[in-house]
């Protein structure tokens, strides 16, 4: 056997001819047909396996660029606190552009899981975008930056990763086709035709493929210019600091914003433009945020120099980005909060002054008044708290304007301060209301300072051209360390203060602790005034009025009496002017019109045969200034059924000698009812009696104070002269308080129509006057003994004839 059969036999391997026949040489031509055909094939499928993850890669990447975009343009919007037009439509376009790029990819994946994952990812992503677009909108810049924290920033980097995860994968199945496919292509080079067609078709694929390629490379490009344009162009900055704290990178925005060229700021130590005063500490920030995890982030505010050389407030968001690789720095973005810092500022100084005077309100004097007290107790020092009212303000307001009076209440307020330190707080806590606190000042210095006030607050103003003298009422309140709180130190003054007006205005009344005790009882009473109506503890006497020609009673008048359940027996001087000050005056008034009236007619028609007895109601100046008044009047003459003539309304002449311009139609329209007019407490008002020939007057009532002096020859002499004013003018005179035979005679002797008075009868309940109506209403007017209110035996009318 030859050598080479030998190794034949030892390898196992078939022995081959060496010239194959035709048949074999066509069968290995067709086989290596088939195996070319076949490896064609398989060089073809792995090269577009691979052109497919390479599409699919720059897909990818252009989607990653559009969500940037995106991100961009959301931030932009939410550093403008709104959305432009042409920012809404970028939305819009992007938003379609990152819907388009997916659906191509999801085209060449259709079954792949992690495509399908990275859609929900995208669909999150530009629902939470789309929310913050909305708030943005909608003026809710703050909400949309916690939307972007909380929300948005953590599904826009979900969808990143699972890009980037994608475009990885696409880049591995990538190299794994193109290494396959030249495997395949490097095996089957023996079949030249089918290799030569195989390239041919290859070149044309990635001819189309890199046009595809410019094509997506231009539009990256737009979108980067495009972003440029928004970065260029908005309000924030952005900045990268190195390691050595030297700027590396400053977004275009520091131009417009700052006025610095960008070009000139890189290589420049970041602190150089910060104040000095907050150097030191953004410093400081940045070191700890570059030694703390990356992504670590804080927040400051500084202030900046700018490249006019003013000084802005910025704030600073720091973030850690040194393992980025795009970044490799510290970044700061960074926000003007000039306009806003200054308009908390204001905020701030309104809430707390007075906006007319621009002294401090309420809230602030108070806040003064505690601490002052705090440092009282500490020094065992005493302060004391001036309140000062303006008298009769409203008069200035009703005459001159309020115009006028904010005139004078801001050359008020500087008088103010020129009378006192300045470590004094002086503030305006209402309408015509001042305080001042005074610290470390004796007893008598504080007099002499509130006395100090006074005199120059009298000295006249000017306002428009009109010389305003004004008056003033001031309340002291003096603490040493026995008040509690700042709010009773100011109660306490206000108290002295009301304490001042009560008696007469114009002066200076230091508190002492009786006054508290005097305001709590006319709370106390008030409070029981306002249930007392409601609960009906009121009831009316009446008072005879007596013809002192005759003796006989032509009418009486209605008391108001309040029957409290703790107090007993209530009379009108005691409550009136409280219902007066609250109002209920009204309410009160109408009821006692409305059960005189009722009355009056049961009177007349128990009397039947005999002259009717009118009855006098007081009316209050308040009811007399309601609109509906006369048809109140009206209502209770037809409700009750008493004629008009048996009404007479008593108006006291305090208020007749104002301006009674308003109410003078409706005084005629009364007398067109038959409703009689009197004027009470005459000779108390000191002023001209000329409105008694121009009002329809039917009496006057001689107020008592002139009664009690009757014997002395002035007061003799004004009683005469009232009369025969009115005897000229037919008007009736009624005097008031007769409380002594001397005096009735006198009253007669001077010619006195009417009187009233304990000496003839005190006034009495509606059953007690009844049963003395019904057996006579004719006094004695001669008696031997002068009459007083204890002299009546069970309330009942005295010497009857």
């Amino acid at each position: 056997m030859d050598t080479r059969s030998k190794d034949c036999v030892d390898c196992n391997a078939p022995l081959l001819p060496l010239k194959p026949s035709p048949w074999t040489l066509l069968g290995y031509v067709g086989a290596c047909a088939a195996t070319a055909l076949v490896l064609g094939s398989i060089v073809v499928t792995m090269y577009a396996s691979a052109d497919r993850a390479r599409v699919e890669q720059i897909a990818l990447n252009r989607l990653k660029s559009e969500v940037c975009a995106l991100s961009s343009i959301e931030e932009t919007a939410r550093a403008n606190r709104g959305i432009s037009p042409t920012l809404r439509n970028e939305h819009i376009g992007r938003m379609g552009e990152i819907r388009a790029t997916f659906a191509s990819i999801r085209r060449s994946s259709p079954r792949s899981a992690s495509v399908s994952q990275l859609g929900v990812a995208l669909s999150d992503y530009e629902l939470s975008i789309a929310r913050q677009m909305r708030l943005i909108e909608d003026g809710d810049a703050d909400a949309a930056a916690e939307l972007l924290s909380s929300n948005a920033d953590p599904l826009f980097h979900s969808a990143a990763d699972q890009i980037d995860a994608q475009i990885r994968r696409s880049g591995r199945w990538a190299k794994k086709a193109q290494s396959a496919a030249d495997i395949v292509t490097w095996s089957g080079l023996a079949i030249g035709a089918l290799l030569t067609a195989f390239l041919l078709w290859r070149r044309q694929l990635s001819q189309q493929s890199l046009g595809r390629m410019a094509l997506e490379k231009n539009m990256i490009s737009r979108s980067e210019r495009r972003f440029n344009a928004l970065v260029r162009h908005g309000s924030d900055i952005t900045v990268v600091v190195g390691s050595n704290r030297e700027i590396i990178y400053v977004s275009p925005a520091v131009a417009h914003v700052l006025g610095y060229d960008p070009a000139e700021l890189i290589g420049i130590p970041g602190y150089e433009f910060i104040h000095s005063d907050e150097r030191s500490h953004i410093t400081t920030v940045i070191d700890q945020i570059r030694a703390a995890k990356p992504d670590s982030s804080t927040m400051m505010e500084a202030r900046v120099r700018n490249a006019s050389g003013q000084w802005r407030l910025f704030e600073f968001v720091i973030t850690n980005m040194l393992d980025e690789p795009e970044v490799e720095g510290i970044l700061l973005n960074c926000r003007d909060i000039s306009e806003r810092s200054e308009f908390q500022i204001q905020l701030a100084h309104l809430a707390l002054h007075d906006t007319l005077t621009g002294l401090p309100n309420r809230a602030l004097f108070m806040s003064h008044v505690a601490r002052a007290l705090d440092r009282s107790r500490t020094k065992l020092s005493s302060i004391a708290v001036l309140c000062i009212n303006i008298d009769d303000f409203k008069l200035v307001n009703d005459s001159l304007g309020h115009d006028a009076g904010d005139i004078l209440l801001v050359q008020l307020a500087r008088r103010l301060q020129e009378c006192v330190r300045l470590l004094d707080a002086i503030s305006r806590i209402g309408g015509d209301q001042f305080t001042v606190l005074l610290e470390d000042q004796a007893d008598d210095d504080v007099r002499a300072i509130a006395q100090k006030i006074m005199a120059a607050l009298w000295t006249p103003i000017v306002v428009e051209t009109r010389e305003v003298f004004v008056s003033v009422t001031i309340g002291v309140a003096i603490a040493s360390g026995e008040y509690a709180s700042a709010d009773e130190l100011l109660r306490d003054a206000e108290t002295a203060m009301y304490n001042a007006k009560a008696a007469g205005k114009s002066r200076v009344v230091v508190f002492e602790q009786g006054m508290n005790a005097r305001a709590l009882e006319k709370l106390d009473l008030q409070t029981d005034l306002n249930r007392a109506l409601k609960k009906k503890q009121f009831e009316i006497y009446y008072q005879p009025v007596v013809s002192l020609a005759d003796g006989c009673v032509t009418e009486v008048e209605a008391l108001l009496r309040w029957n409290h359940p703790t107090r007993g027996l209530v009379l009108p001087d005691q409550f009136i002017p409280i219902a007066e000050q609250t109002g209920l005056i009204v309410p009160l008034g109408q009821w006692t019109l409305e059960q005189a009236c009722r009355q009056a007619r049961q009177w007349q028609i128990d009397r039947i045969g005999q002259s009717p007895i009118g009855v006098n109601v007081n009316i209050s100046p308040r009811q007399l200034l309601q609109p509906d008044f006369l048809d109140k009047v009206r209502r209770v003459l037809k409700t009750t059924g008493l004629a008009g003539e048996l009404l007479t309304l008593e108006i006291t002449e305090s208020f007749m000698i104002q301006d009674t311009e308003p109410v003078i139609p409706m005084l005629h329209d009364l007398k067109k009812l038959g409703v009689k007019l009197a004027i009470d407490d005459f000779g108390t008002g000191y002023s001209s009696m000329a409105y008694i020939c121009t009002l329809p007057i039917d009496s006057l009532k001689i107020d008592r104070s002139f009664i009690t002096k009757l014997g002395e020859q002035d007061d003799d002499a004004v009683i005469g002269a009232i009369v025969t004013l009115a005897k000229a003018l037919r008007i009736e005179i009624t005097s008031e308080g007769i409380e002594t035979e001397e005096q009735l005679t006198a009253l007669q002797e001077i010619g006195c129509d009417n009187g009233q008075g304990f000496f003839l009868s005190p006034p009495l309940p509606p059953d007690k006057l009844t049963s003395v109506l019904m057996r006579s209403r004719k006094l004695s007017l001669v008696t031997n003994r002068a009459a007083k209110p204890s002299d009546a035996d069970d309330g009942e009318m005295l010497r009857i004839a």
